[in-house]
């Protein structure tokens, strides 16, 4: 069996999140440099394929629809 080729995380492309992922967003969802808990997780055709909490928040904080492009995982 051969070996999966690995993405570096800053890599992945576009929709590579999944619900409960914790992620830094980078361009282009801009909303700075905290870290963000993945609540939902929408097909890649729509622009913001992402609802996000900011982890500092917590669950019931104020919720966000950002895009997945340039999204690293921290940890899953």
């Amino acid at each position: 069996m051969g070996r999966r080729k690995e993405v570096p995380l800053d890599k992945m492309p576009e929709g590579h999140c999944r619900v409960g992922d914790i992620v830094k967003l980078g361009w282009p969802a801009g909303m700075g440099t905290g870290l963000f808990m993945v609540t939902e997780v929408y097909p890649v055709s729509y622009i913001n394929d992402l609802q996000v909490v900011s982890v500092k928040a917590g669950v019931g904080g104020e919720k966000w629809y950002t895009r997945s492009l340039g999204a690293k995982v921290v940890a899953r």
